[in-house]
């Protein structure tokens, strides 16, 4: 009986443990992605010259670079994609709602 419970809680301790854990994950990668963004975004062209006390090896920074930029077009393309859905959905919805009301009432 007391498994059936715990089904019906979603696992109890376990499935407890399991929400945590994903939610610490998250929130590190989220942190992991911003402190990124500092890092990459801040020094935008950097120096590649090896001579040089400061500098960044070119493939390494122009990888991390657009990868962090692409995330970004990424986001972008699935918010416009979604307001695009939800226009037509309002235009296809008033279109079908409408016609279906007679003005006999």
């Amino acid at each position: 009986m007391q498994d059936d419970d715990e089904e019906e809680n979603g696992g109890g301790a376990i499935s407890t443990f399991c929400t945590t854990w994903n939610s610490l994950i998250t929130l590190f990668l989220f942190c992991w992605f911003i402190a990124g963004n500092v890092w990459v975004y801040s020094i935008y062209e950097p120096n590649y010259d090896p001579s040089t006390p400061l500098y960044c090896a070119k493939t390494l920074y122009l990888f991390t670079f657009w990868t962090v930029t692409l995330v970004y077009i990424i986001i972008g393309l699935i918010i416009t994609a979604g307001c695009c859905v939800m226009v037509c959905m309002c235009v296809c919805g008033r279109g079908g709602l409408s016609s279906g009301i007679s003005d006999d009432v």
